[in-house]
């Protein structure tokens, strides 16, 4: 059975409507764009950063960011699949976020508390692209 559930578009920011399956909602499979010319836009800012995990962990260190979620920065955080490799996730920037080793541990042990929606807004990608605006 498809629900109705409003997202925000990873591109541009705009919230628009998806249905889709209980089951591809909890695994983030799901549209991720308002419309075409987003998705378009989008793969095309993503070719421009390719860096594997490994180096977006070494920049994320050099460049002292805080955890995506609580703002804590005593000292170096985690890079976390918002998709879980195992279920189709990537290393992509729209799929790591940064976190301190408590929300981490959060994260793996209660998955309900963020939607992948709010985590993919918070994700190595999206906040790099607002700070670039």
């Amino acid at each position: 059975m498809l629900e109705k559930h409003i997202v925000t578009c990873h591109n541009c920011g705009e919230e628009y409507e998806v249905r889709c399956t209980s089951k591809n909602w909890e695994r983030g499979k799901y549209r991720k764009y308002c419309c075409t010319q987003c998705a378009t836009d989008h793969k095309e800012i993503r070719e421009e950063i390719k860096l594997s995990k490994r180096e977006a962990v070494r920049l994320a260190k050099k460049l002292k960011l805080s955890c995506a979620l609580c703002g804590w920065n005593e000292l170096p955080c985690d890079v976390h699949h918002i998709i879980p490799q195992a279920e189709g996730g990537s290393d992509d920037f729209d799929n790591l976020i940064y976190v301190c080793p408590n929300c981490h541990r959060i994260l793996h042990q209660d998955k309900s508390k963020y939607s992948i929606d709010y985590l993919i807004q918070h994700s190595i990608y999206y906040n790099k692209k607002i700070n670039k605006e």
